[in-house]
């Protein structure tokens, strides 16, 4: 049972810290988008996290590598690339000036990524209360 709880706990911090990360990279959008040649970014870390949800066991992830010299990559450097991929977004043309950025876009994309953040902390925060909740025998 911990270990499921600790899984949880990991996944989400990961989540939430990705969350994090491309709102400030959505903002920094904003903020140049009357910057001249300025392309927008943006990370993308879902489907990596549906990847880690769905691990299998067995897979290649579960594999220990032994490193026999320093030049070889080790077994943190396969696993831990946890940061996304960052991304320029060419998905609009440049205007005149040739910045791409679409304010509309941008703000869409921060409301949807606040939202989800919100509801990624509401949920926590309700497992959390449950598990302490259980932890207290009901309050008795």
């Amino acid at each position: 049972m911990s270990r499921i709880f600790e899984n949880l706990l990991d996944v989400t911090e990961q989540s939430l810290s990705m969350r994090v990360k491309r709102e400030n990279i959505l903002a920094a959008n904003v903020a140049n988008s009357d910057t001249p040649g300025y392309t927008p970014m943006d990370i993308s870390f879902e489907e990596q996290l549906k990847e880690t949800l769905n691990k299998d066991v067995n897979s290649i992830d579960n594999v220990e590598f032994k490193q026999t010299s320093e030049t070889h990559i080790s077994n943190d450097d396969i696993k831990e690339n946890k940061e996304g991929e960052l991304f320029f977004d060419p998905s609009i043309s440049p205007n005149n000036d040739k910045n791409s950025v679409d304010i509309d876009r941008e703000m869409s994309k921060l409301s949807m990524n606040s939202i989800l953040y919100n509801a990624q902390t509401t949920v926590m925060s309700k497992k959390l209360a449950l598990l302490k909740y259980a932890a207290s025998d009901g309050n008795r």
